[in-house]
C-alpha cells in the first residue's frame, strides 16, 4: 500500500465519521421529544456546521486522491461519491444563502432535499464501495 493510498483511506475516515455526525443530528431531529435525544440534538447541533464543512474538505480530498484507483472500483463509486458531495456542497450553500433568498422558508426546503440526495448518495458510495 502506497502512501497516497493510506492518506486517501485517512481522508475517507475522516469523511466518513464527520457524515455520522451529520445524520445523527438528522436522526435526533426527528426524536427530540424524548429528553435525552433533545440533549444529544442539541450537542450535535453545535458540530453539524463544522462536520458538514469536514465533510466537504475530506470528501473532495478523498475524490481527489480516488482518481488514481479509478480502475479498481469502477464507475459507480465515483459517481455516487460526486452526486453525494455536490449534494453537501448544495445544501451548505442553501444554509449559507438564507438571507438572500426573499421567501424564508425556501432555503429550509432546498437545504433538506440535498441533504436527503447526499444521505442516499454518500451510503450508496460506502456500500459500493467496501
Amino acid at each position: 500500500m502506497t502512501t497516497i493510498e493510506r492518506i486517501n483511506i485517512i481522508a475517507a475516515v475522516i469523511a466518513t465519521l464527520s457524515f455520522s455526525g451529520v445524520v445523527a443530528k438528522f436522526i435526533t431531529k426527528r426524536f427530540k421529544r424524548y429528553t435525552l435525544i433533545k440533549k444529544a440534538d442539541i450537542a450535535l447541533m453545535k458540530i453539524h456546521k463544522p462536520a458538514a464543512f469536514i465533510l466537504i474538505v475530506f470528501g473532495a480530498f478523498h475524490g481527489i486522491l480516488s482518481i488514481i484507483n479509478f480502475h479498481e472500483f469502477g464507475m459507480l463509486p465515483n459517481i455516487l461519491g460526486t452526486i453525494g458531495l455536490l449534494s453537501c456542497i448544495a445544501s451548505t450553500a442553501f444554509f449559507y444563502l438564507k438571507k438572500r433568498l426573499r421567501i424564508p422558508k425556501i432555503w429550509i426546503f432546498h437545504h433538506r432535499s440535498y441533504a436527503v440526495v447526499a444521505l442516499v448518495a454518500l451510503i450508496g458510495h460506502i456500500l459500493v464501495s467496501i
